[in-house]
């Protein structure tokens, strides 16, 4: 009699997912998710062991709690950083030996025992006819493809949808299949796979907050009385996976507090409270109205973890009684100068902002004052208004000189927006302004003195410091042009309130108008309400409903980044980056207090462009960057649509032959294209991926000039023109290149003349252009990689499976490395915080297998 067959269950579980926080082990009806599934396979007979691959402490502890009989593996540190299912799978069936491997997922809850054995036993009974078996949900709809080609049915011919013949969406529910197939393809679907159609209801899958809020509904309403498969019950006072039994006999995860103070988030604040306590927060909402003062804020001590805040009063007496509880400051907005992000550093606490945020609302508010004040409109309505028929005198704005103080982010905006009128343009600032955009706007820069002297309308846009404190004040306001207007729509304490009440009185402002105040709100007694030549606005220039959303979820979003929360894994449930803006760590230190940031005019939005796109590393990389909030320009020369094992993830694409581009006068089309991708960028580039290579694999006897070309204009002299093109868009962002080289350039073998000595030249490129770039701020850095499982390395092992474990061994760690680590780095390096002091370097990411002798005894 023939032994039982030994079918193995693996269940893998990360600890942190990719779309939902925590989902994994999320409680479903009261039950962690991961139980549903494991509960299910428990009751299949056919199933002689359950094993469970993680990386979870928490899950870990739960399985040996509540399943004993189940197995752990403890998933292996090199593939912790998301690998391709089939590696983990590889590394499991090593582990634990079977005839018959079965795969699920904890994302399919509802899967029930009866259609998992139905499984088994379709795969036991087609075999060896077929030698593997996946779950298919069937599909009769009218599909298309991306190019509105229909793909299984005739648009002529209008058949109803249950006559159209079917298709099958793999849903990712049961996987059945042996090594041998496995190790022959890393891939779980061998051959001649079944297509096992499974129930729709049983099919859900989880990989969405929404669809997890759907299974919620799914579980209340049909599962309420399962009680979680049995499970055991936890004793009323246990802690399951972090998960503490509340009163109600809910469950909530052991938390952190955010507080939040912001006043412009008060009326929405409904909206977000969910959002923040579905990442595991505990959310308190302050009475405010402006602002919270220092004794306001001493009620909440040690009592809060983050806050999301506008304007209070954040002294050092504050954080010493926060810390060291309080990690981040939050801030609703753009200035810091009330949240002393200096003070803030000494006890370890982070403060951010959004720079960049009301660029738009607040550059058009200075318009609209610089107008109203020219053509008087203002001033005629109430004139008619009381039956005055008075023509008053108006000018345009080409006749003026418009000074503005603070050429930053908002500073050029409104310098942008008054180009068309003609006007004269001066600016001061105490941080140096790219000489092309002055040029573009054709702009002055001058004292501040001479400014007041000599324009009609003076903005103000700079950041309040020791510097800008009462920039205007009761000393300089005699010297301003009699007639001129002031706006101040930055902040209050950039205008000495005395002072412009002197201006007024004395004739020598023609008028003013305030966005803001030294003190707010404004009080009843202040003189500024006297004048009917001044109009006020309760600091309220920012208005603008898509800048208020944007700022609301970067707010939100710098919490969880302090905080360690992934919000890169809800990026399908909230779209954070549907928002212009990327909210960043306002980093300051003693030695910098009192000076202005520089700002470029490259707005809030990060921008990167990768060449290589649609291959391996390069699609990993951004997708990588697009996690870290890059908005991502691909550039490739194949066609995504016609070559295999292509990806475009690319936010934007753009087919070009980058070798083409370094004969600029005969490719007019690749010009054309490269200034395309200029426009994109909006005068700002990040980060300048250059990663498309050539490889020409010959013994030195055969390779021919064409092949010396086309290696070297692609591996060296397009990186090189690439970042010459590029270079203004760079520096104004202080950018970084990344120039992906090889483990050839240090160490090759037989056939790779030609790219080893392309590579070799790379990293030569590298580090002589960095020292060209560095005092521009532009960083430039190479990354050597080793052996890296894309596609193509993948294909091409495809009938060797020994061969590709023999390379992988030939590494001291073991393996080869992913594309995703290469991606990661790049990442690294493109991160002016933790990496800003790198540049003119060649990074090694080979799995030691470059300091590895190769001896031939």
């Amino acid at each position: 009699m023939d032994a039982p067959l030994k079918i193995i269950a693996l269940v893998p579980m990360k600890h942190d997912s990719v779309r939902v926080p925590r989902k994994n082990y999320r409680p479903l009806l009261n039950r962690p998710l991961f139980h549903w599934i494991l509960t299910s396979l428990s009751k299949v007979s056919l199933i002689t062991q359950i094993v469970v691959d993680t990386d979870s402490p928490e899950i870990t502890h739960s399985i040996k709690r509540y399943f004993p009989s189940i197995v752990v593996i403890s998933r292996p540190p090199h593939l912790c950083n998301d690998p391709p299912m089939n590696e983990i799978l590889m590394h499991d069936t090593q582990v634990i030996d079977a005839d018959i491997y079965l795969q699920t997922h904890s994302t399919n809850p509802f899967l029930s025992p009866s259609t998992i054995t139905s499984a088994i036993q379709k795969f036991l009974s087609s075999t060896p006819a077929y030698d593997s078996l996946f779950s298919v949900t069937r599909v009769q709809k009218r599909l298309y493809s991306q190019l509105g080609v229909a793909v299984n049915h005739n648009p002529n011919i209008l058949l109803r949808t249950q006559d159209l013949p079917p298709v099958y969406e793999e849903n990712s529910c049961i996987y059945i299949f042996k090594r041998c197939h496995l190790a022959e393809l890393r891939n779980r679907i061998g051959h001649r796979p079944f297509m096992f159609e499974t129930p729709p209801e049983e099919s859900f899958d989880i990989d969405t907050e929404v669809e997890w809020q759907l299974a919620t509904k799914i579980a209340e309403e049909f599962y309420s009385d399962m009680h979680g498969f049995d499970d055991p019950d936890p004793d009323k006072n246990s802690t399951v996976l972090g998960v503490e039994k509340v009163e109600g006999q809910t469950y909530e995860f052991n938390k952190n507090t955010v507080l939040i103070t912001a006043p412009y988030m008060m009326p929405h604040v409904k909206r977000f409270v969910p959002i923040l306590e579905s990442f595991g927060l505990r959310v308190v909402v302050a009475d405010v109205e402006e602002r919270l003062e220092e004794n306001d804020l001493l009620q909440y001590a040690n009592k809060f973890d983050a806050v999301i805040c506008g304007d209070d009063r954040f002294t050092e007496t504050v954080y010493q009684a926060c810390a060291p509880r309080l990690k981040v400051v939050s801030k609703w907005g753009t200035g810091v100068d009330s949240l002393r992000p200096s003070i803030a550093q000494k006890y370890g606490v982070a403060v951010t902002r959004t720079p960049g945020a009301f660029t738009k609302p607040v550059s058009d508010s200075v318009i609209g004052y610089i107008l109203a004040f020219a053509r008087q409109q203002p001033k005629m309505d109430k004139a008619m208004k009381n039956n005055d028929w008075t023509k008053i005198y108006g000018s345009t704005i080409g006749e003026k000189t418009v000074g503005v103080i603070g050429v930053g982010q908002i500073g050029q905006a409104v310098m942008k927006k008054l180009v068309p009128f003609g006007c004269k343009l001066l600016g001061y600032d105490i941080a140096p302004v790219e000489s092309s955009f002055l040029k573009a706007v054709k702009a002055t820069m001058t004292t501040l003195d001479e400014l007041l002297r000599t324009c009609d309308f003076i903005t103000i846009h700079c950041e309040l410091n020791e510097q800008s404190h009462h920039i205007i004040n009761t000393n300089n306001i005699e010297i301003i042009k009699k007639g001129c207007i002031l706006i101040n729509t930055a902040r209050g304490p950039c205008v000495q309130e005395e002072a412009a009440v002197l201006g007024l009185r004395r004739g020598i402002l023609g008028g003013a108008a305030f966005d803001v105040f030294e003190s707010e709100p404004l009080p009843k007694s202040s003189l500024l309400s006297e004048f009917d030549n001044v109009m006020l606005a309760p600091h309220n220039s920012n208005q603008s409903p898509v800048a208020h959303e944007n700022v609301h979820w970067n707010s939100i979003r710098n919490v969880l980044m302090e905080l360690k929360i992934p919000w890169e894994d809800t990026k399908s449930a909230i779209d954070f980056d549907s928002y212009s803006s990327l909210g960043t760590k306002f980093e300051t230190s003693l030695s910098e207090l009192g000076k202005t940031p520089k700002s470029s005019d490259a707005g809030s939005k990060k921008y990167a462009i990768v060449t290589g796109a649609l291959g391996g590393i390069g699609s990993e990389t951004v997708l990588c960057l697009q996690d870290k909030g890059y908005t991502v320009i691909g550039l490739d020369r194949r066609d995504p649509n016609s070559v295999k094992n292509a990806r475009n993830v690319s936010d934007h694409f753009f087919n070009v032959d980058i070798a083409k581009f370094v004969a600029m006068e005969k490719c007019p089309d690749t010009i054309k294209t490269l200034e395309a991708v200029k426009a994109q960028l909006a005068g700002s580039l990040h980060l300048l991926v250059n990663n498309a290579a050539h490889q020409v694999v010959k013994p030195c006897e055969a390779i021919t000039s064409d092949d010396w070309r086309e290696t070297m204009e692609t591996n060296v002299h397009a990186p090189f023109a690439l970042t010459q093109y590029f270079l203004p868009e760079l520096k104004a962002s202080k950018g970084s290149v990344v120039n992906i080289a090889s483990i050839h350039a240090n160490l090759t073998k037989p056939g790779f003349v030609a790219y080893a000595s392309s590579k070799g030249a790379l990293v030569s490129l590298t580090k002589s252009m960095a020292i060209d770039l560095g005092p521009s701020g532009v960083r430039v850095n190479a990354i050597l990689p080793a052996a890296v499982s894309t596609p193509m390395l993948m294909d091409g092992f495809k009938d060797n499976p020994s061969g590709y474990d023999k390379l992988a061994s030939f590494h001291p760690i073991g393996r080869i490395g992913t594309p995703r680590e290469v991606g990661e780095f790049v990442c690294f390096l493109s991160n002016s915080v933790d990496a800003g002091f790198v540049t003119g370097s060649a990074l090694a990411i080979d799995g030691g297998i470059g300091g590895r002798l190769q001896d031939p005894v």
